[in-house]
């Protein structure tokens, strides 16, 4: 298994070059391709940004009129919200890069997941009650609009998808879905219905928020974060659990070739928990070590260990380059340097005083010892 308890590393501050004018508001989600660039999937005024490795913005897109300002729309949990005008996206989620370099693009509210190439250039469109769009003129009437759902925890794809995976051996896509459904799905390479296993609940194999998927390369087996019940489980391709991985508040699962499973943890939900509020500087006044952390846990060719090998992060959520604020995504280089994405605006930028702000949502760890 990977040896990764001596490896070493430190957050590095203001690594991302973001030029102003563009203003991630929250990064939600964050994902590598084949030459290590990072992309960034925010629910900023400009949705998708990419960066080489040294924090240097390469190009951009998911929105042509970027500076027409905000305008107000309800998200699913009846508050009030800022978008701006012109995003192609009704609401980032999750963001994914296969083996071919293949962007999937997850728009939750849309009900809409998008795979395009690396600048962008749509090539299909996956909807509810399979849907599949891969015509330009077809996909082009889709953007920036929502499907209606299929109804809340029947099973049915999708209710608000929350990421989505693929089988490099043949092409499969599995999806978790999400929000409104407890399910995961198992498509085609061109989209269509293979299977869908899960349902609402606790115990093994059932699924509370199923928020995240990765599938592991080695194994072959489907990693599903599930965020609510505090585990990621493990499933054959097929649907058989295998394993389960307690982590607080599971919110993302990235595998990484070297043997290395990604673990993100959100922090606690309760209000006892969260000391004196959500301003900055009373954060450190949130109780110790619950969540707000990214594990480490090894595998090789035989097994899968459960055991948390090691995590990054501090003791309590910040915007210090040492702390974590409400995770949502994470990956993981050729370098093994560390990436995080953060929904910390929704979670705590809003709640500022004297008014809501956006906060860090975007940070890198980078591994500074001996790679040999």
């Amino acid at each position: 298994m990977a040896s990764f308890e001596t490896w070493k590393y430190e957050p590095v501050p203001l690594h991302f070059k973001v030029p102003h004018g563009i203003f991630i508001h929250e990064a939600t989600s964050v994902a590598i391709d084949s030459k290590d660039n990072v992309y960034c999937f925010n629910r900023g005024n400009m949705p998708v940004l990419v960066f080489d490795d040294s924090g240097n913005l390469l190009r951009h897109w998911g929105n042509p009129t970027p500076f027409e300002g905000t305008e107000t729309f309800t998200d699913p949990y009846g508050n009030e919200a800022a978008r701006w005008i012109g995003c192609e996206f009704l609401r980032p989620h999750a963001i994914t890069i296969d083996h071919e370099d293949n962007i999937w693009l997850v728009d939750d509210i849309a009900n809409v997941i998008t795979k395009c190439d690396l600048k962008g250039n749509r090539k299909m469109m996956l909807g509810p009650r399979g849907v599949v769009e891969t015509s330009q003129e077809a996909m082009e009437k889709l953007v920036g609009k929502q499907i209606p759902p299929a109804e809340p925890q029947s099973g049915e794809c999708f209710n608000r998808p929350t990421d989505v995976t693929i089988n490099p051996d043949n092409g499969d896509i599995f999806i978790s879905d999400g929000y409104g459904n407890s399910r995961i799905h198992r498509l085609t390479a061109d989209g269509l219905p293979l299977q869908s296993w899960g349902q609402a609940g606790t115990d093994p194999g059932d699924f509370n928020i199923p928020h995240s998927i990765a599938f592991n390369v080695i194994h072959k087996h489907v990693y599903v974060a599930d965020r609510e019940n505090s585990r990621v489980q493990i499933f054959s391709t097929d649907g058989k659990l295998v394993d389960i991985v307690h982590a607080h508040r599971a919110v993302s699962v990235a595998l990484h070739a070297s043997g290395v499973a990604l673990i993100a943890e959100q922090g606690s939900t309760s209000r006892v928990q969260k000391g004196e509020g959500y301003q900055i500087s009373a954060l450190k006044t949130w109780t110790k070590n619950i969540g707000h952390r990214v594990g480490f846990y090894p595998f090789d060719a035989t097994s899968q260990s459960t055991k948390l090998g090691k995590a990054l992060g501090d003791s309590t959520p910040g915007e210090r380059p040492e702390q974590f604020n409400w995770l949502h995504s994470v990956a993981m280089n050729s370098k093994h340097d560390v990436y995080a994405a953060e929904v910390s605006f929704c979670e705590c930028g809003k709640h500022q005083t004297p008014h809501a702000r956006e906060l860090v949502s975007l940070r890198k760890w980078k591994r500074i010892d001996s790679h040999e």
